[in-house]
């Protein structure tokens, strides 16, 4: 009895502090605005707790377009084309050298081509991270990361004679999912804080 008393006493410690995998979203203040073509904001975040082992990351962006447009003459009545805008965001890996890169172009739905104004397009939506230059997680593990998010129109390509009109994107919302280990704290003041961050 006394050695299995034992035994038990000598887990407690380590399942307190293993490391439970899960993803949080820390939110991204410094990237939310307005983004004409080509504009683009940075800011340096850091984590309340260090991860340990890191199996992907993602951008999560809510917000709306101001769709621009083409307006071009195909021999008769000029006829207007949407424009949407893409996004693209790039962490840079301090460790390797390399970067991560999210880069997505915002789907509106098909409009009838013919009438401008277009309506503006909402979005959320989550973009993966994918590394550049053989990038690892390694640097997110000092708990710090650089993160720049930028947008340009998605222009096509014609013969014709046009004008255009570029788009514009409102962010009212960026976040940083990180999915990952991160260490449990063993305080007993900290564990229902705890709980409740990695509860599903």
């Amino acid at each position: 009895m006394r050695c299995t008393c034992l035994a038990a006493y000598m887990l407690i410690p380590i399942w307190l502090t293993s490391a439970h995998a899960t993803e949080i979203e820390i939110p991204l203040s410094g990237l939310s605005g307005f983004y004409e073509p080509w504009t683009a904001r940075e800011m340096t975040l850091r984590f309340d707790r260090l991860p340990i082992t890191v199996y992907g990351g993602t951008i999560r962006l809510q917000g709306y377009i101001d769709r621009g447009w083409w307006e071009c003459d195909y021999g008769s009545v000029p006829i207007p084309i949407p424009i949407d805008m893409y996004f693209t965001a790039t962490m840079s890996d301090s460790v390797t050298g390399g970067s991560w890169r999210a880069k997505t172009f915002i789907t509106c739905p098909v409009d009838v081509w013919g009438s401008s104004p277009f309506p503006p397009c909402e979005f959320d939506i989550r973009i993966s991270f994918l590394p550049v230059n053989n990038a690892s997680w390694d640097f997110l593990r000092a708990g710090r990361a650089h993160i720049v998010l930028s947008a340009e129109p998605g222009y096509i390509g014609v013969g014709f004679d046009c004008i255009h009109y570029d788009p514009a994107g409102h962010l009212y919302l960026a976040s940083l999912i990180v999915d990952a280990d991160y260490q449990i704290s063993v305080e007993p003041s900290t564990w229902g804080s705890i709980k409740a961050l990695f509860s599903e």
